[in-house]
């Protein structure tokens, strides 16, 4: 998911426009401690939600198991920024969301879900640039801890995803 921000507590430029979104890595189960752990379509994964600003580096994220659903995510992420626009696959597409976003001042840029009865437009345009948090994760995946969930205890695969992003924000440099 994409934001597009009017103001934002971050005095950098490049911030103006921070980037939401969430993909899975598969995880083996052994280890004692909170793993985040879930089913989702027949094996063991994790999914990470990220905020990502508009050059596609990381700037927050979370781990949560692989059935939970994308949408409950996004607001502790969204927490303290005011975007002008939110960029958001169709996994984010709820209620709830939209709701809270409307009462925040933000316009939703989030393709309905297939099923839903009454579909709401969005800006094909605008989503179109939401191509930047999937070469984020297609960067963070190239660091195998990430790509291949090495570490099972969700504390340590989040610290590895943190500091994968952050090589890659100084290479960036």
């Amino acid at each position: 998911m994409r934001l597009c921000s009017r103001t934002t507590p971050y005095t950098h430029s490049w911030w103006t426009r921070p980037l939401c979104g969430c993909t899975s890595t598969r995880a083996a189960r052994a280890k004692n401690g909170p793993q985040a752990l879930g089913r989702s379509r027949g094996s063991l994964c994790s999914k990470v939600h990220v905020v990502a600003d508009a050059r596609g580096r990381l700037g927050r994220g979370c781990l949560t198991a692989g059935h939970r659903h994308d949408a409950p995510q996004a607001r502790p992420l969204l927490e303290g920024l005011a975007p002008a626009y939110l960029l958001a696959e169709r996994g984010y597409d709820a209620d709830p969301l939209g709701a809270s976003l409307v009462a925040r001042g933000t316009c939703a840029v989030i393709p309905p879900r297939r099923k839903r009865p009454h579909p709401r437009a969005y800006d094909a345009t605008r989503y179109a640039q939401r191509h930047l948090v999937e070469r984020l994760f297609s960067r963070l995946k190239q660091y195998r801890p990430v790509a291949t969930h090495y570490d099972q205890l969700d504390v340590h695969f989040l610290a590895f995803i943190h500091v994968a992003a952050t090589v890659r924000w100084l290479r960036d440099c």
